[in-house]
């Protein structure tokens, strides 16, 4: 049987991790009836495959977000590219499954349709300290903006308002989650494109609001959003580094 013949199922947890001037893809997949295979591919193709497989795809992206938060994605990077050619000359020799290019759809903006059901789920959370659709537009594009990279698993918590630390409120099962945490990525990954276009593209969702003499524009919520991301998750020592993000913005509206 060749690759080709294996019917590989992708999770649509498969995201871009853009950090210290790498991209890196996450891709996370599966066989019919086999457990999830977590693959990390940098930009050179290269790619570094777990042993372990998971049970989840959730599972899978929670060690990949924790081995990227721990080892670091210039080591992440470089680890990788030494063993592929150490393999290449010979020295290891190992047959790993690879899984073919990312779904596009990952990569896509949210649709009306999704951001419409975003916006419904956070405004449905019964914890009050949860996230807006605005807020938490806002609070992405500082992340994406920022000076520092900071791992979603220290930022996702606060989008649900879980002051426990978990990256997803509580859901009904699997699907549930999945579906949640790939909104919330996927939206942070067409911002995080949006801003590596020549000339960056900004395109902030906030209320805009009708009246006889015009329509006004209220950016509150989307403000307090992006300044929640600067204020607790950076050291007070680097915040004078948003200032130039800060006047850039100030100079796109």
């Amino acid at each position: 049987m060749t690759d080709d013949d294996i019917q590989l199922i992708h999770s649509p947890l498969t995201q871009t991790y853009s950090a210290d001037g790498h991209t890196l893809q996450i891709e996370i997949y599966r066989g019919a009836g086999s457990l999830w295979i977590l693959e990390v591919v940098d930009e050179r193709g290269t790619s570094t495959v777990w042993d372990e497989q998971f049970e989840t795809d959730t599972a899978a992206l929670a060690a990949a977000f924790l081995a990227i938060e721990e080892e670091g994605v210039h080591h992440f990077v470089t680890t990788a590219q030494r063993e592929a050619d150490e393999a290449e000359r010979g020295l290891t020799q190992a047959a790993r499954p690879r899984a073919p290019g990312a779904t596009p759809d990952i990569l896509a903006p949210l649709s009306d349709e999704e951001l419409d059901a975003l916006d419904g789920i956070l405004l449905d959370q019964d914890n009050d300290e949860g996230m807006t659709l605005d807020m938490l537009d806002g609070f992405l594009h500082a992340l994406a903006l920022g000076p520092e990279t900071v791992p979603p698993s220290r930022w996702l918590p606060k989008v649900w308002g879980q002051g426990d630390g978990a990256m997803l409120p509580p859901v009904v099962d699997l699907d549930e989650a999945n579906h949640l945490l790939g909104l919330v990525m996927r939206h942070f990954n067409s911002i995080v494109l949006g801003l590596e276009q020549e000339p960056p593209v900004l395109d902030p969702l906030w209320p805009i609001i009708p009246f006889d003499a015009g329509e006004f524009e209220d950016a509150e919520m989307w403000a307090y959003g992006f300044i929640e991301a600067v204020k607790p998750l950076f050291p007070e020592g680097v915040r004078h580094r948003w200032r130039p993000v800060l006047e850039s913005l100030g100079d796109t509206k």
